[in-house]
């Protein structure tokens, strides 16, 4: 029988899980009496599952049985932001109800509701992989004896579309940021194929001029409350060597890339200061041509910067540069990209880029590029068999 205990203002049941192992479960009860009756009903259930007897559905909220989940799923190293679609987003929706009582049809509303708020497929699509995991335990755990998720459609994820920067407009991109940093940054970037984070954190101890490598860190996720830093060596390319040179002798701090008094970077990426070089550089989209009269608010994109007259109110509209879809993440895009278009080593861009898996390295960050691949073709087929003489044309027998 299982037992009861008191810690607190809450009650805790002493019992044998479904897979025979011994745990300790807080229970609903105000007074011990009720308690016990609840661990017993836990107890009942746990014996029934062990034995393949089946299992009535369980009372217990998605609220009060999403702690043990997310404590079982503390070792996966995307916790973050598992906990963050729990908290912000599954539990204000279906916390209140019942493990035992969640249809296909909570989770098709939860699902539409976030599309009406403006939520991408991929975060909807996480979100019912997350239900569907949670469910996956709550059936090993005897709450349930079925997956509801099986039963709501799949959400199709378009495929992703890496971008990259041709290595001209990379040099623009370097000559036209107005700040040395970033233009140090830049430059590095295009040539390392490293995370922001990473180059954020370097330091000139970790340059090795000689064997042509840099060791960089990042901090990974140990537990919840725990962080480690890993590191490793990324290879420096030759032609990279003379710029880091000159970067050394006119350095202000012990980081590679700081400020002028020498003060680090900031951790997130200068998203304004690099949509901003776009613009000096003229790798823009187009113009936006905006009607700046009182009341109007009348605005059109345009290939042309050149200013006409509103089709509204006559007022000259004003014109407004689009900087080019690209942000400082892309800069590692174009380098993993560079790599494998000139070498066709794609496992030298795996190494440089630190990735677990080629897949990672190929679906996300290798641009296509059409021209690319008509060469590579050409190279192919080029010195092939010439190709057979086309048949001579049949000559029409005379009608009799």
């Amino acid at each position: 029988m299982a037992g009861v205990r008191k810690r607190g203002q809450r009650y805790y049941a002493i019992l044998k899980d479904s897979a025979g192992r011994k745990v300790e479960r807080a229970v609903k009860g105000r007074t011990l009496t009720e308690a016990r009756k609840n661990a017993r009903d836990l107890e009942e259930r746990a014996w029934r599952t062990r034995n393949n007897l089946g299992t009535e559905p369980t009372a217990e909220t998605l609220a009060e049985a999403a702690p043990r989940f997310l404590k079982a799923s503390r070792h996966q190293a995307s916790f973050n932001s598992l906990e963050s679609r729990w908290r912000l987003h599954i539990l204000p929706a279906l916390g209140a109800l019942p493990v035992g009582q969640i249809r296909p049809t909570n989770i098709d509303e939860l699902l539409a509701a976030k599309l009406d708020d403006g939520y991408g497929q991929q975060t909807r699509r996480h979100l019912r992989m997350t239900l569907s995991a949670f469910f996956k335990w709550a059936m090993k755990d005897g709450l349930v004896e079925r997956n509801p998720v099986h039963e709501v459609e799949a959400i199709a994820v378009p495929d992703a579309n890496p971008k990259a920067l041709t290595w001209s407009q990379l040099e623009a991109l370097r000559d036209a940021a107005t700040l040395p940093w970033l233009k140090d940054l830049i430059w590095v970037a295009a040539h390392l194929a490293l995370r922001y984070i990473e180059l954020r954190r370097m330091k000139w101890e970790h340059v090795d001029f000689r064997r042509g490598v840099i060791e960089t860190t990042r901090a990974k996720r140990v537990t919840t409350r725990q962080r480690s830093e890993s590191s490793r060596p990324a290879v420096i390319p030759d032609v990279l060597l003379p710029y880091l040179r000159a970067m050394w002798a006119r350095r202000r701090g012990e980081y590679l890339f700081c400020y002028e008094d020498g003060g680090q970077l900031p951790k997130t990426s200068p998203h304004a200061r690099f949509k901003a070089a776009l613009k000096a550089a003229k790798i823009i989209q187009g113009y936006r041509l905006i009607c700046r009269r009182r009341g109007c608010g009348f605005s059109e994109t345009a290939k042309s910067g050149k200013s006409t007259p509103c089709p509204r109110c006559g007022f000259a509209l004003w014109s407004k540069v689009i900087p080019g879809a690209f942000s400082f993440k892309d800069l590692r895009s174009s380098a993993i990209t560079r790599i494998i278009d000139v070498t066709g080593n794609a496992r030298v861009a795996q190494l440089q880029a630190d990735h677990a898996d080629m897949k990672t390295t190929l679906k996300h960050y290798h641009a296509k590029n059409v021209d690319v691949q008509r060469e590579a073709l050409n190279r192919a087929f080029g010195g092939g068999s010439s190709p057979p003489s086309a048949p001579p044309p049949q000559r029409e027998m005379a009608s009799t």
